[in-house]
């Protein structure tokens, strides 16, 4: 019973935590990578720049009067552009970011910076797969900024409709606002370049700035200023019902629209220099794992205040293991199908089970016999395997220490994930059926073997050493960071849990493993216990059940029991359950928190030097004496 607690709650708690913490555009970026985005940060302005004077060209020669252009649209770049100028700016574009932008497709395209190109582009992919189809892509997006902006403030008059007065007004929009876009880009760009140089780089913050926060010198603002001042010197004469611009109620509000349109032009430009979001609807979507506390930071042996997430293991009637920092970082992936094909649209979509669009797929379809050897048929067997089962792990084994009893589980995945999403809303509830399959671990202060010294983490080369455990000096890839149980060091800089290095076959205490069916939600998810304890509280409800047909299957009440034909809910062969352990019977809540209750009729002590990540402690102790064999401290 313990051990299908135990392992039942690190599950759950380790995969809602994935669902709440989706990639966005947040991972941490190489250099070269920080590099590419400034690259084409020096760029891509120019070329919006070069798209707003085709257009401005192409309505002046039309204004005065070129047959030619009478019916011409010249907001449209395959019209504007006659002359190839503009063609010939994109393509010098997206060569400069294919040049500069060398070997971080990667780490640009697979963390969400740029995902699709929001319009059609000859020669471009949705979603993209490198970014020289991003450099192509940025030239079909700076015409498209350049039409709408000039389909709202410039519109496509008749020429002959004109009058002088309305020409000359016009002229003021296409002189002043294109050159306030270009200022406000310069100062954008400057504040995200420094920005990125600290590793921070989603637009939110500069693109929120007022204009004076962006540029306290008063560029920017000026710029905006001189170009309404245009309008207000030149338009009090024209007809603006003739001029085709986005508002003819008066002169004023005519200024006020175009100041609008050209500031959502700017800041258009400015966020897809830098981030091309997914415009279509997901072929597959990805997660993350995520525990109390991760090494992304670069803060081994630690939990900064700005590197923890809210998933965490509480699992025992007292102390035995609450608020653990649990493995984490890895991924999991799903492939979907959605009704609909565009970003607003796409609907609830199905999951129709584990995909392949997961740079850890490989790392985690092994043998389910040899998890160290890699095969490619999961969930059916494979000659890689000598002719036995291919299987998906859900992630590298899983460390546990709690109430003195070190656990090391491998949780198989038994049958493809199904279940729903939506993209548009951001919801998502699936269902993943594990068979937790759990071993007597090596030591209360490493359940697990690990895997050392690896060069890089996570990249399906093994060239790091496996510490413990059957596999015991072999090669390894270290695949999910646990700072609890695998912890680094100056002379250690890499380590972490891996498939490579797993518990010996012969300290499983499972069988084939717990049946857990863990169904997973984006919502809010409660549960109640509503099975009686045994004697002396009976009149209470316990959780922790187990069905008396099968004590590998969990149950909250009879009836999950009888709809299998396995009998009634109740404690199985495990102790009898109770609402809490506590030598008073009171578990009385912890001042502040929601979540949480203290015995306080009684103290539990952990050896000083073997604490969580989070630092709450691992090893339980009565005197000092017990921790001698695990560090030199006190209790």
């Amino acid at each position: 019973m313990k051990f299908s607690t135990l392992a039942r709650s690190a599950m759950l708690a380790t995969l809602v935590a994935g669902m709440l913490h989706a990639p966005a555009a947040q991972a941490s970026l190489p250099a070269n990578a920080v590099a590419c985005r400034a690259a084409i940060a020096k760029s891509y302005p120019k070329l919006v720049a070069t798209a707003f004077k085709t257009i401005a060209a192409c309505h002046k020669s039309r204004d005065g009067g070129d047959p030619a252009l009478a019916a011409a649209n010249c907001n449209d770049m395959t019209v504007a552009d006659s002359g190839g100028k503009y063609a010939a700016a994109a393509t010098k574009v997206a060569d400069g970011v294919a040049a500069a932008c060398t070997g971080v497709d990667a780490s640009l395209l697979d963390t969400d910076y740029y995902v699709s190109c929001p319009v059609t582009c000859p020669g471009v992919s949705n979603p993209m797969t490198s970014m020289a189809q991003v450099g192509k892509c940025l030239g079909c997006q700076a015409a498209n900024i350049a039409k709408v902006a000039g389909d709202s403030t410039l519109g496509s008059p008749t020429p002959s409709a004109l009058t002088a007065a309305d020409v000359k007004c016009r002229a003021a929009i296409t002189k002043g606002y294109p050159k306030f876009v270009a200022t406000a880009l310069k100062s954008l760009t400057g504040c995200q370049g420094a920005r990125d140089a600290a590793g921070n780089y989603p637009t939110a913050y500069c693109a929120g700035l007022s204009l004076s926060a962006l540029d306290p010198k008063g560029k920017v603002q000026g710029a905006l200023t001189k170009a309404g001042d245009g309008i207000t010197a030149t338009c009090g004469t024209a007809a603006l019902a003739n001029i085709g611009s986005c508002s003819s109620a008066s002169v004023g509000d005519l200024k006020s629209c175009n100041d609008s349109a050209w500031l959502e032009a700017a800041d258009w430009a400015f966020t897809s220099n830098y981030e091309l979001p997914a415009t279509i609807c997901p072929s597959a979507v990805r997660t993350t794992i995520r525990g109390a506390c991760t090494t992304q930071d670069g803060s081994p042996g630690g939990c900064s205040s700005g590197n923890q997430t809210g998933t965490q293991l509480s699992v025992g009637w007292k102390g035995l293991a609450h608020a653990v920092d649990i493995v984490d970082s890895y991924t999991l992936a799903g492939d979907v199908t959605c009704p609909g094909t565009e970003k607003g649209t796409c609907g609830t979509c199905t999951i129709n089970g584990i995909s392949e669009d997961n740079p850890q797929y490989a790392a985690f379809t092994r043998c389910k016999d040899a998890p160290w050897t890699p095969c490619t048929n999961p969930f059916g067997n494979d000659a890689a395997c000598g002719g036995g089962q291919c299987a998906y792990y859900l992630g590298p084994p899983l460390a546990i220490s709690a109430g003195g009893t070190p656990t090391c589980t491998m949780n198989v995945v038994a049958n493809d994930i199904t279940g729903t999403v939506d993209p548009d809303a951001g919801t998502g509830a699936f269902t993943v059926d594990l068979r937790s399959v759990v071993h007597t671990g090596l030591s209360q202060a490493r359940p697990c073997p690990i895997c050392r010294n690896d060069t890089t983490a996570q990249d399906g080369v093994a060239n790091g050493t496996c510490l413990g455990g059957p596999r015991n000096g072999q090669p390894c890839d270290v695949q999910g960071f646990d700072l609890s149980f695998a912890p680094t060091d100056a002379a250690n800089p890499t380590a972490g849990n891996s498939l490579d290095c797993p518990p010996a076959a012969a300290a499983n205490i499972s069988g084939s493993g717990l049946a857990i069916t863990l169904p997973l939600t984006t919502g809010t998810s409660t549960k109640t216990a509503e099975d009686p304890c045994e004697a002396p509280n009976a009149s209470k409800n316990c959780f922790c059940g187990v069905c008396s047909g099968d004590n590998t299957v969990s149950c909250n009440k009879d009836s999950d029991c009888s709809a299998l034909s396995l009998g009634s809910c109740g404690r199985g062969n495990g102790v009898d359950r109770k609402p809490n352990n506590c030598s008073d019977g009171v578990c009385t809540p912890v001042p502040g928190q929601t979540d949480r209750g203290e015995c306080q009729a009684d103290i539990d002590s952990y050896c000083s030097g073997v604490l969580f990540a989070n630092g709450h402690g691992v090893i339980p102790c009565n005197t000092d004496a017990d921790c001698d064999s695990y560090i030199s401290g006190s209790a």
